[in-house]
C-alpha cells in the first residue's frame, strides 16, 4: 500500500516516468539532488532551485498526463490558481514548469517524515492522544482554511501528513491532490483517494465535498490511535458503505494493543466524523477540533447527528444481520445464542409496525405449542440476507401456509436492532408489505435487477422510495404509464431521471409539445431516444460560456457574481470589448490569474452603503469610495508562509537586508492594486505635496511620514470617514514590511516577482517589463499600472515611487532607483523628520475590525 510512502513520495510501481540523471539541471533552474520516490503520477526529486538557492520538491508528471495541449493548459492554469492556497500547515505549491518534453510541479520541500512512518516506529505501532493532539489540531486548522477557499483535499491519510524538523504538521498534496489527481483520473480512469480513508460518498464516486475530508480526518485519527484505519481488511468498499466500526478502545482491545485510555470526547468526535450520512458529520474541520476539545455549542448538534443511533440507519443492513440470523441459528439448534459481536451492537428499541412471526421448533419439541414473538419488516430483511455460519445447521422455517418468512427469535430476547427498512416504514415511505418484498429482493430471491434496486434504496441511499416504487416490478401499480415505462428503463432505452419527466409528459403535465414528443418515443416508437433528448425541454442546450466559467466558480477561484460577469463578458454584447478580452485571457487562454483579472476588470467591488464587512466572508476585493468620483481598489491577500530577505550572494544586496528566513502572514489583509494616486490623495487631503502635481493618475510623491501617518494625515482623515461607514468594520493602514514583501513576491523567492534574479546592478532586462526605474536624467514617475503586474495583480511594486511601511522603512524602488534598489528584499529607513522626496509615496492597506479590535481571522 502507498500509505508507507512519505507525503512527497509516490508508489514504487510507477510506469512511463523516466528518471532524470543526477546532477542534471532541468528547466534551466533546478539541479536534481536525489530521488525522493516514484509512482503512478511520476517521479519526485529533491532539487536545488538555483534562482532561489533553496531546496524544493520537484514532481515530474507522466508523459500521458501532459501530452495533450488542452490537458497541459488546464493543469497549468489550475496549479497557478492553487498557488494562492497558503497556510502554515499546508505544503506550498510553487509553480508548474514545462519545456515541451517534460512537465513538473515545484513544491515546498519539507525535511521530516510522515505520520504513517512515525506510527510504524512506535513500540505498539500506534499513538496515544497526547502524542498527536497538537498535530490533529493543526490538521483541522489547515483543512478549515482549505475548505474556506473552496478546496477539497480528497486524500487525507497519515502518509500525507508530514511532521517537519520543528515538530509541526504539514498537509501534503494540496495544489496537486486536487488538480493533478483530476488529470490522472481523466487519463487512467482511476479515482482519487485511498479506500480505507474514503467516505461512503467518495467510494461511490460522488462529487467531493468538505464532508468527505471530515470523514477522512476521522479515519486518520482512528488509524493513528489504534494502529489501523476503521476498515483495513476484507471487502473495504462494502464495509465502508454499510458497516459501523467499533470504538477505538474496542479496536485496540481486539488487536491486543494496550495504551492510555482514549478520552470520551475523542471517541465521540471520531464516531461523528465517520457517520455514513454526510449531514450527520461535524459541519466543519473547526467543529471537529471543538468536539475533540470537548467544547459544547454549535458543534453539539453535529455530534448528536454523528451518534451511533444516526449512523445505525445505514449500518443496520450489516449489523442487524449478524444479530438476527445468529439468534435464529442458535435457537433452532437448541443452543443459547452468544453475545453479539462488537460491530453489531443493537440500538435502543424503537416502536414500529410489526409482523407476527412463528418461532421454529427444534425436532424434539413436537408437542409444545410454538412460541410467538414479533419482528419488524427490517428485522425480516436483515435476517433474510444473512447466510448461515459454515458449522451451524440451517434455521428452521415456518409452515408453508405462513405468509411471511419465518425467523426464529426467542421471546425473552431484547428488541432487535432496527434497520433502514424500519425507518422507511415508520416514515410512511413504504408499507409493511413492501418491506417484506424488499426483504426478498435484498436476499436475491427476486433477481439481480431487483436486488440492485433494493440495495440502492436500503444501503447506498442513492434511490428514493418513490423511485424504487416506480422502477421495481415488486411494487404493484395500476398506472398504465408506469407499466409502459418500466420495460424501457430495464432495457436502458430511457434513463432514471427521464422516467419521472416522461410520466408527467404523457399525462399532459409538461404541455402539449412535450406530450407529443413523449408519445412518439414511448407509444408510437417513431422517435429515437437521442432525437427525443435533442428536442425535449428536459435537456436545455447548455450555455457554452457559462460552462467555460463554471470550473473557476466551483474551484472558488472566482465568486458566483464574478462568474456571471465573466459569462456575459465572454458572450459579448453585454460588456465592453475590453472586458471580453480580459475574460478570454482568464478563462480560455489562462494568461491571467484571477487576481490579475480582478485588478483590471470594471466589475464593481464597492460595499453597499452601511454594509458591515464580515471577517468570516471576506470579499475578494474592495473598491473603497474616497469621493463621489474617486475610488481605490484593494485586493485581498490571504494568509500564508513565504521566504523573506535575500541571500548573501544576491547582487546588489545591502547590509541591512534580512537573511533568508521563513515568515508567516497569519491574517488576511487588503492592499491597493496601485500606489495611492494624486487623485486619490486629493480626495482626502486639502492640498497636494507632490512635486509632480497636476497628474491625477501618477502616484502621489513627496509625502513625509507625518503627511501619511500623522495625527491629521491621510490615514487618520480616511479613518475618521470610515468610522461612520461600513459599521466601523474597516481600518485604513500602511502595510508592515512582511506584508509588503509577501504581496510583492506573490509566491516567488527571486530578486524580482517574475521568477527572475538580478544580473546587473544598474539596469536589468528582467526588471524592464515590471518597473519604472533608472530614470535619473529627466525622469519622472509614470501613470500607475503602466507596467506588468505580479501574479497577484499588484502593479509597480518594484519601481515607480518607493513606498512607506509601518516602521518608517521604505520598500520598492523609485523612478530614479537603480535595479539593485528595486529588488523585493531592498529596504531603507528614513527618520520621521527627514525632508520629503519626490521619489517617495505609499500604498494603502485595509484591515477588517471585529468589535473593538482589528481581526482578520
Amino acid at each position: 500500500m502507498e500509505e508507507d510512502k512519505p507525503t512527497q513520495r509516490v508508489p514504487a510501481d510507477a510506469a512511463g516516468a523516466a528518471s532524470p540523471p543526477k546532477k542534471e539541471v532541468v528547466f534551466n533552474r533546478y539541479e536534481l539532488l536525489g530521488e525522493l520516490g516514484k509512482g503512478g503520477m511520476g517521479v519526485v526529486w529533491l532539487a536545488l532551485d538555483e534562482e532561489l538557492n533553496a531546496k524544493v520538491a520537484l514532481k515530474f508528471l507522466r508523459e500521458e498526463m501532459t501530452s495533450e495541449a488542452d490537458a497541459l493548459r488546464e493543469l497549468k492554469g489550475e496549479v497557478i490558481i492553487n498557488r494562492d492556497l497558503s497556510h502554515p500547515h499546508i505544503i506550498k505549491t510553487f509553480d508548474f514548469v514545462t519545456n515541451g518534453r517534460a512537465s513538473a510541479i515545484s513544491m515546498e520541500y519539507v525535511s521530516g517524515t510522515n505520520l504513517h512512518k512515525m506510527k510504524a516506529q512506535r513500540p505498539g505501532r500506534f499513538f496515544d492522544v497526547e502524542d498527536i493532539a497538537k498535530w490533529v489540531g493543526q490538521l483541522c486548522d489547515a483543512m478549515h482554511y482549505a475548505h474556506q477557499q473552496k478546496v477539497v483535499h480528497r486524500d487525507i491519510k497519515p502518509a500525507n501528513l508530514m511532521v517537519n524538523e520543528h515538530g509541526d504538521l504539514k498537509v501534503g498534496d494540496f495544489g496537486i491532490g486536487r488538480t493533478v489527481a483530476d488529470t490522472v483520473n481523466r487519463v487512467t480512469r482511476n479515482s482519487a483517494g485511498t479506500p480505507p480513508y474514503m467516505s461512503p460518498q467518495q467510494t461511490m464516486g460522488e462529487k467531493a465535498t468538505p464532508a468527505d475530508d471530515v470523514y477522512s480526518i476521522g479515519a486518520t485519527i482512528y488509524d493513528l490511535l489504534t494502529g489501523d484505519p476503521p476498515f483495513f481488511r476484507g471487502a473495504i468498499r462494502e464495509q465502508t458503505l454499510a458497516k459501523v466500526p467499533p470504538s477505538m478502545a474496542a479496536r485496540r482491545e481486539e488487536l491486543g494493543r494496550a495504551g492510555k485510555p482514549i478520552p470520551p470526547a475523542w471517541e465521540k468526535a471520531v464516531a461523528a466524523c465517520l457517520a455514513k450520512d454526510p449531514s450527520a458529520r461535524p459541519p466543519t474541520a473547526h467543529a471537529v477540533r471543538a468536539l475533540l476539545e470537548g467544547k459544547a455549542g454549535a458543534t453539539a448538534a453535529a455530534a448528536a447527528k454523528g451518534s451511533p443511533k444516526a449512523q445505525w440507519i445505514l449500518a443496520a443492513g450489516v449489523a442487524a444481520v449478524a444479530v438476527v440470523a445468529g439468534m435464529a441459528i442458535w435457537v433452532s439448534s437448541g443452543r443459547h445464542p452468544p453475545a453479539p459481536a462488537r460491530e453489531a451492537v443493537a440500538s435502543p428499541p424503537v416502536a414500529a409496525p410489526a409482523v407476527e412471526v412463528q418461532t421454529a421448533r427444534a425436532p424434539e419439541e413436537t408437542k409444545a405449542p410454538p412460541a410467538r414473538t414479533v419482528a419488524t419488516p427490517g428485522q425480516l430483511a436483515t435476517a433474510a440476507t444473512q447466510p448461515p455460519t459454515p458449522n451451524s445447521p440451517p434455521p428452521k422455517t415456518a409452515p408453508a401456509e405462513t405468509a411471511a418468512p419465518t425467523v426464529a427469535v426467542p421471546a425473552a430476547q431484547p428488541a432487535l436492532a432496527r434497520s433502514a427498512v424500519d425507518e422507511l416504514v415508520d416514515s410512511g415511505k413504504i408499507t409493511a408489505e413492501e418491506g417484506v418484498a424488499l426483504t426478498a429482493a435484498l436476499r436475491g430471491q427476486k433477481g439481480e435487477p431487483e436486488k440492485i434496486l433494493a440495495t440502492r434504496l436500503l444501503i447506498e441511499r442513492s434511490l428514493p422510495a418513490d423511485g424504487w416504487r416506480n422502477f421495481s416490478t415488486l411494487a404493484p401499480t395500476g398506472d398504465p404509464v408506469v407499466i409502459k415505462l418500466r420495460p424501457l428503463l430495464s432495457a436502458e432505452i430511457i434513463r432514471e431521471n427521464e422516467f419521472g419527466w416522461l410520466r408527467e409528459a404523457l399525462a399532459g403535465k409538461k404541455g402539449e409539445d412535450e406530450q407529443a414528443l413523449a408519445r412518439q418515443l414511448v407509444e408510437d416508437k417513431t422517435l429515437s431516444p437521442a432525437k427525443w433528448r435533442e428536442q425535449t425541454q428536459l435537456y436545455p442546450h447548455a450555455d457554452p460560456f457559462a460552462e467555460k466559467v463554471r470550473p473557476l466558480v466551483e474551484a472558488g477561484a472566482v465568486t458566483k457574481e464574478e462568474g456571471k460577469w465573466l459569462r456575459d463578458a465572454l458572450a459579448g454584447g453585454a460588456k465592453e470589448p475590453a472586458e471580453r478580452a480580459l475574460a478570454v485571457q482568464l478563462v480560455e487562454e489562462k494568461k491571467l490569474t484571477p487576481r490579475q483579472w480582478r485588478a483590471r476588470t470594471q466589475f464593481s467591488y464597492v460595499p453597499k452603503d452601511d454594509a458591515v464587512i464580515d471577517p468570516n466572508h471576506l470579499p475578494p476585493a474592495i473598491d473603497l469610495p474616497l469621493s463621489h468620483a474617486v475610488t481605490v481598489r484593494l485586493l485581498r491577500m490571504d494568509p500564508g508562509p513565504f521566504i523573506r530577505g535575500s541571500p548573501r550572494e544576491e547582487m546588489g544586496r545591502r547590509t541591512n537586508e534580512l537573511a533568508p528566513d521563513r515568515a508567516v502572514i497569519v491574517k488576511p489583509f487588503y492592499i491597493g492594486t496601485y500606489e495611492v494616486t494624486q487623485a486619490q490623495f486629493g480626495a482626502i487631503m486639502p492640498r497636494s505635496p507632490s512635486y509632480w502635481r497636476g497628474n491625477p493618475s501618477w502616484p502621489i510623491d513627496q509625502v513625509d511620514w507625518s503627511t501619511v501617518a500623522g495625527g491629521n494625515g491621510f490615514l487618520a482623515r480616511l479613518n475618521r470617514t470610515l468610522a461612520g461607514k461600513y459599521g466601523g468594520s474597516l481600518l485604513a493602514d500602511l502595510p508592515s514590511e512582511d506584508e509588503w514583501e509577501y504581496a510583492c513576491r506573490a509566491g516567488t523567492q527571486t530578486s524580482f516577482n517574475n521568477d527572475r534574479n538580478i544580473t546587473n546592478v544598474d539596469s536589468d532586462e528582467a526588471l524592464d517589463a515590471l518597473a519604472n526605474y533608472n530614470r535619473a536624467a529627466g525622469g519622472s514617475p509614470k501613470p500607475v499600472g503602466s507596467y506588468q503586474p505580479n501574479a497577484w495583480g499588484l502593479y509597480d511594486m518594484h519601481g515607480n515611487v518607493s513606498e512607506w511601511c509601518q516602521n518608517r522603512y521604505l520598500r520598492g524602488g523609485s523612478w530614479q532607483a537603480k535595479a539593485a534598489n528595486c529588488r523585493a528584499a531592498w529596504r531603507t529607513q528614513i527618520s520621521a523628520d527627514a525632508s520629503p522626496s519626490n521619489q517617495v509615496g505609499f500604498r494603502l492597506v485595509l484591515r477588517v475590525r471585529t468589535g473593538d479590535t482589528v481581526d482578520l481571522r
